[in-house]
């Protein structure tokens, strides 16, 4: 299938790399004597890729992933980083710090093939959020599964038997969720 989430993703990592490599080369030009080399890659960390119920819970008590409807779920989702000069980097506020110029310019080639190939972004925007609380991840338009997917549950069920029953912490920011706060007061109450 051409639109799936990998070569999508890959399509993008290709264009934008041909875009911030003439960007480079324009600086050198500009006499940068050594600018910096910005890359992107698609992550081959198998979080990053399709998961289970229970790996999304996992990243949910981890203070990874703040939701269980995740695309991820329904392998719509990749993550599409960045190497700065050749080592992986998650901060872009440095980057922002350090070069406004590359930050915009990498800022720009982003958001632009992340438009190109239709990708969103992880709330399901069409725009780059790149101070977002999950810049690099990358989804199919209208991937997310609805909250009574048999996956979505399945996901809830493994978090609330960890946190409720086997004293795992929990994750505050995911249970302010209007849908989770719903399925846990639900458990809570049915162990009474």
């Amino acid at each position: 299938m051409a639109d799936d989430i990998e070569t999508l993703c890959k399509k993008m990592v290709s264009d934008a790399n041909a875009q911030l490599d003439k960007y480079e080369k324009e600086e050198i030009k500009k006499g940068v004597k050594k600018p910096n080399s910005m890359r992107l890659f698609l992550s081959e960390y198998d979080k990053s890729k399709s998961r289970s119920p229970e790996d999304q819970a996992k990243e949910v008590l981890a203070g990874r992933s703040w939701t269980c409807n995740s695309s991820h779920l329904a392998d719509a989702a990749r993550h599409v980083g960045l190497k700065l000069n050749g080592k992986v980097t998650f901060d872009l506020k440095k980057l922002q710090r350090d070069s406004k110029d590359d930050y915009d310019k990498f800022v720009e080639v982003y958001g632009e093939t992340m438009k190109k190939q239709g990708l969103r972004n992880f709330k399901g925007g069409a725009n780059f959020d790149p101070l977002g609380a999950d810049p690099f991840h990358m989804e199919l338009k209208d991937s997310r599964l609805p909250e009574n997917d048999p996956r979505v549950q399945k996901c809830l069920l493994t978090y609330a038997q960890a946190t409720r029953d086997d004293g795992q912490r929990k994750n505050d920011k995911f249970e302010n969720e209007g849908y989770v706060k719903k399925f846990m007061e639900e458990y809570e109450q049915a162990k009474k």
